[in-house]
């Protein structure tokens, strides 16, 4: 995460991306398979790139299912905790 603020990461962020934080936030253990179907996503490949997005941003992280080896479950991480505050600060500011 060094040298991108959180700030200029937020800027670049879609609504989809935002969806996907935002449901993580609420849920935050979630399979990614059911991360996918909340999302309600019809094209997996879009969810891919904006799963990719975020995980690549340091945003959302996936953890080994301890019962299960072949899936993982997704968490925000910090950075993505944070994002979703600076977001609803923002928000607050323009109401």
């Amino acid at each position: 995460m060094e040298g991108v603020s959180l700030v200029a990461i937020s800027k670049r962020l879609n609504t989809f991306s935002w969806q996907l934080l935002e449901i993580l936030n609420d849920q935050p253990k979630l399979a990614k398979k059911d991360l996918y179907e909340k999302l309600g996503e019809k094209s997996r490949r879009k969810f891919e790139i904006e799963y990719a997005k975020l995980y690549g941003a340091s945003l959302i992280e996936e953890k080994q299912n301890d019962s299960d080896a072949r899936s993982f479950f997704v968490y925000l991480t910090n950075e993505g905790k944070s994002i979703l505050t600076i977001r609803e600060k923002f928000e607050n500011t323009i109401s």
